[in-house]
């Protein structure tokens, strides 16, 4: 009779299971870096605060330099509407 075993899979077994090392591995719950990257909600919204007010700083700039650069082309425009209309009041003569 044949014994029906399971053939172990690649995702749950691991190379270093008999190991010493393994005992560590498997006790990280007390890792000191476990929380690294995690934020308290106060600190979070702290960063996402100063994030938010970097960018309304950026887009008021932009909106400063759009409304510099609108200014400037309506007064070219304009300056050149006249010298053609100018040109034109000339030519009915």
């Amino acid at each position: 009779m044949k014994s029906k075993i399971d053939k172990p899979h690649v995702e749950v077994t691991w190379k270093g299971e008999n190991e010493s090392d393994s005992e560590y591995v498997l006790s990280m719950d007390n890792f000191p870096l476990d929380s690294a990257g995690v934020w308290t909600e106060q600190e979070a919204l702290s960063i996402y605060k100063g994030k938010m007010e970097r960018l309304r700083m950026l887009y008021m700039g932009q909106l400063s330099r759009l409304g510099y650069l609108l200014q400037e082309r309506r007064r070219r425009f304009l300056q050149e509407w006249q010298a053609v209309g100018g040109a034109r009041e000339k030519g009915k003569d």
